[in-house]
């Protein structure tokens, strides 16, 4: 069982560094902390991460999606966050 109140396979993410493109995780890691720590709605959180990926893949010259089709994927959030509240209930 986790230690903390945030998940423990992905910790929430100050900041997306690097000049990789970034995982996933990382992506995910920086949405739960704009969510979960600054408190942030989650359209706002996604449309901030959204735009902070978007810099990434710009400057690799690789096209990107409509940012509202990104936004949408993103939001998918509230579903993983349901299917952890379930996990911690039957715990």
């Amino acid at each position: 069982m986790a230690t903390s109140s945030h998940d423990y396979l992905v910790s929430p993410a100050h900041g997306i560094e690097g000049s990789k493109l970034p995982s996933g995780k990382q992506v995910l890691g920086y949405f739960l902390y704009h969510h979960t720590i600054r408190k942030e709605i989650v359209h706002l959180t996604a449309t901030l991460t959204i735009q902070r990926v978007e810099e990434f893949w710009c400057r690799a010259q690789i096209p990107v999606k409509h940012q509202q089709d990104s936004i949408k994927k993103l939001e998918l959030f509230r579903e993983w966050h349901g299917l952890n509240k379930a996990r911690v209930v039957a715990s």
